[in-house]
């Protein structure tokens, strides 16, 4: 893989051959070009990132242990966080059951993600 500088100067040789700008013009528009790329294939990279972490997340609610007694994380969440406050939905679950439950999906998916986050600052 070449180097941004590498990249850069291909470009702006690209450009100069044009003869509409000056170097100066030409490596600036090649850097903005670069960097740009870079830019959007990051966002890309975290957006397919975040799209695998929401799948993991749901496989981890379906996590069940011995303690659980046949039921899985979901299910666990959605019984200690219920009130029997509110009308319940198809499956049941009131409405702090399942707010209960949403929100710690959520923190799990934020967790990955800023772990996940880290690592790539630090590679």
């Amino acid at each position: 893989m070449r180097t941004r500088e590498e990249q850069i100067a291909d470009l702006a040789n690209l450009f100069g051959e044009e003869g509409t700008f000056s170097f100066v013009d030409d490596l600036d528009a090649a850097t903005k070009h670069i960097l740009e790329a870079e830019r959007r294939a990051e966002q890309r990279v975290r957006a397919e990132i975040a799209r695998d972490i929401e799948k993991a997340c749901e496989s981890v609610m379906g996590i069940e242990t011995p303690m659980m007694q046949g039921d899985n994380l979901a299910v666990t969440l959605c019984s200690y966080f219920e009130d029997m406050e509110g009308e319940a939905d198809d499956n049941g679950w009131h409405p702090r059951a399942i707010e209960g439950h949403d929100q710690v999906h959520r923190a799990i998916e934020r967790h990955f993600l800023k772990a996940i986050d880290a690592a790539r600052e630090v590679g």
